[in-house]
């Protein structure tokens, strides 16, 4: 994969304890753009295929149709809610920095977890 690791020890230990997954066996499998300001990033969670979807403000990756075209490709999948407090429903949208700092690619932002079914 192309992305660096540091970018997936900031998942594994910041955002997807936000939706209950701490201390996982975790495998990334795929990175990619899905939109202008979305990308996804395929994750095997204890053997179970996820998707972690960072978008830069909410908006796609809650959309179901969106997801099933653009995303899993038609799979069935559940989301997974995230456990701490969120205005973004089924997404968590706690990651912020300050002005002038605030938009950090894939970090600030909001993610929403799937999980695939079939």
């Amino acid at each position: 994969m192309n992305e660096s690791n540091w970018i997936y020890d900031f998942y594994e230990h910041a955002v997807l304890p936000q939706f209950g997954y701490k201390n996982r066996q975790t495998v990334w499998t795929e990175s990619y753009r899905i939109e202008a300001d979305e990308f996804a990033h395929a994750v095997d969670i204890d053997s179970v295929p996820h998707i972690l979807i960072w978008e830069d403000y909410q908006g796609l990756g809650s959309n179901v149709d969106f997801l099933k075209d653009h995303v899993t490709n038609g799979a069935s999948f559940e989301f997974i809610e995230p456990l701490s407090q969120t205005g973004a429903f089924p997404s968590y949208d706690g990651f912020r920095l300050p002005t002038p700092s605030q938009y950090c690619e894939n970090v600030t932002g909001t993610f929403t977890l799937i999980k695939l079914t079939q």
